[in-house]
């Protein structure tokens, strides 16, 4: 078998051979996590096995094909790796590969034989991941090397559901090619047809009754369609509003303010509420303040653009799982993977729009996301309730408003949290402060320990500090309304962060310790600390500030982000 990498290894076969049996194994591994084809030939060459098995499941086959690495994982293969071993995440190499959204490297292992139809333990094949991240390569070859278009995960969804949810046309044609059943019905109730309608995809309905769907489910479908009507525009003095359509489905609600004498001043917003109920820009003086996109697929992938707003989970919980009265629960969601750790269930989802609103000071949208049976979502948080933001934009800045309100007949407790993705250009022109000095003690991975420690060293920002500075996380608390962040940029005014009461936490997010992630950073107002239920059940009440909301009842809060412009730097 030939390869296409020509680099010489830095090592030569007599040192390999002279290594121990740990030193060995572990150039072994490293080898194959950068891969070093010309050093992993020097070891087969010395009569290595491509298979090693691993305490934590990271197969050497496994890594190479998690990181792209298609030469090393062709390599493996030749020498004796299993290509349908479980390993970490019970997943299969191929399962892994899919996971990871390494197209190549599935290919290769399909080609290779891989079993194209072993399941993770809930129930998710290869297919369904090649669905969901839109890889239509890989289906066409998993079709052809059988792959059950019928397969349901444990929550009952086939891949017809995950296109169909999704609206991704393409995907769901490639499936067509396999007579799926159009019809099959979830334990929830849930079809093709009735996803694409909860999820506005009137061409995939379209589809989907061309090939046999059953005419009434849209009599069944109890989706709520949203109030917004594409292509309005609407004017009143300086403010105004605009909706019309984006890619896809979806809509573009932007709101803005027209300061007639200064144009630094103006500004606007944009909001799309299929994905996520997110503002998405930020725009003063023609200057955009966020990471910014309106590339859907990105939207629907990534919580690392515009203002996600994170319920009922707004950190981290630690295996997606989370204990409430006793009785541990999943974030598990029908059409996802794996159990959701990261960030609640509503940043990446749908959310119903009313139309804006023109007030003598300000413009503003309602925004609307529903938690019961008429939500695929349901049971990872199992209680009846109703989130409710609007978004007001002053001449000043931005005030978020939300209210949860419980429909459930139990009592459940919540956070939340706003998580803005803010641009930045040169890191040394940024600086942040917090007039907060303390902060919750947490481990490596930001889970909790216990207690509060003072903020030292490049966690200490009650003075204004650079990002080339700051630590890469910092959880602030106690916080409350009469603290605030500050962001100052070189030559503008400063961007002042400040919330309701019930925002205890605040969470600075420096991420600079990776290329790709240098053009961002964030300063999160949240209600309550990481994995926040666990937290709460282990008798940390105070610390965790999990809100708990009884039946009937509705709280309510706010976020400001305010320019004060009487300071310039």
């Amino acid at each position: 078998m030939l390869f296409s990498c020509q680099k010489k290894s830095s090592y030569t076969l007599e040192q390999i051979r002279a290594l121990d049996g740990a030193a060995y194994t572990n150039l072994f591994r490293s080898s194959v996590r950068s891969g070093d084809i010309a050093t992993l030939s020097l070891f087969f060459t010395n009569g290595m096995s491509g298979h090693l098995e691993t305490p934590d499941g990271r197969t050497p086959l496994i890594v190479a094909v998690s990181r792209g690495h298609t030469e090393a994982a062709a390599l493996l293969l030749a020498h004796g790796a299993r290509i349908n071993d479980v390993g970490f995440y019970a997943q299969t190499p191929l399962l892994r590969a899919l996971d990871a959204k390494k197209v190549d490297a599935a290919l290769l292992l399909i080609r290779h034989g891989a079993d194209v139809n072993r399941a993770m333990f809930n129930g998710w094949t290869p297919l369904h991941f090649a669905i969901k991240e839109n890889m239509p390569d890989v289906v066409r070859q998993l079709i052809v090397r059988g792959a059950d278009a019928n397969a349901a995960t444990k929550s009952g969804f086939t891949p017809i559901m995950i296109a169909a949810r999704n609206g991704e046309s393409e995907m769901l044609a490639l499936l067509l090619t396999a007579k799926p059943d159009v019809n099959r019905r979830s334990p929830d109730g849930w079809t093709a047809a009735r996803l694409a309608l909860r999820y506005h995809h009137p061409a995939i309905v379209r589809l989907l009754l061309a090939h046999g769907a059953l005419t009434n489910e849209a009599n069944e479908a109890r989706e709520a369609p949203s109030e917004t009507t594409a292509n309005v525009k609407k004017n009143k003095g300086p403010w105004s509003y605009t909706i019309r359509k984006a890619q896809g489905d979806a809509t573009l609600i932007t709101l803005g303010y027209n300061d007639g004498f200064f144009s630094r001043n103006s500004m606007s917003i944009t909001i799309i509420p299929e994905i996520g109920g997110k503002i998405i820009s930020w725009r003063v003086g023609g200057r955009e303040l966020l990471r910014s996109t309106t590339d859907a697929a990105l939207l629907h992938g990534d919580e690392l653009y515009g203002i996600p707003v994170m319920y009922p989970t707004p950190n981290r919980i630690k295996n997606g799982e989370y204990l409430w009265n006793g009785k541990r629960r999943h974030m598990q969601f029908p059409d996802e993977g794996r159990p959701r750790e990261l960030h609640g269930l509503v940043w990446d989802d749908l959310w119903v729009s009313s139309l804006p609103e023109i007030s003598a000071d300000g413009v503003s949208v309602m925004l609307r996301y529903d938690i019961d049976e008429n939500n695929p979502r349901f049971r990872a948080f199992p209680w009846r309730n109703t989130l409710r933001m609007r978004y007001r934009l002053m001449t000043n800045g931005i005030r978020f408003e939300y209210e949860v309100t419980n429909r459930d007949r139990a009592a459940f407790g919540y956070g939340l949290g706003l998580h803005p993705i803010f641009a930045v250009r040169e890191r040394k022109d940024v600086t942040v402060s917090v007039d907060v000095s303390t902060m919750l003690k947490v481990d490596k991975n930001f889970f909790p320990l216990g207690g509060i420690e003072m903020a030292t060293n490049a966690y200490l920002l009650a003075l204004p500090r650079p990002l080339t500075e700051i630590e890469l996380q910092a959880p602030y608390f106690p916080v409350s309304s009469k603290n605030s962040a500050v962001i100052s940029y070189r030559g503008g005014p400063p961007l002042i962060l400040s919330a309701s009461d019930d925002f205890r936490h605040l969470v600075v997010w420096n991420p600079r310790m990776k290329n790709w992630y240098r053009n961002f950073f964030s300063v999160e107002n949240q209600t309550c600390s990481s994995d926040v239920h666990n937290y709460h059940a282990s008798g940390r009440t105070a610390e965790a500030a999990l809100i708990v909301i009884e039946p009937g009842a509705s709280r309510q809060g706010y976020v400001e982000y305010r320019i004060d412009r009487n300071t310039t730097k």
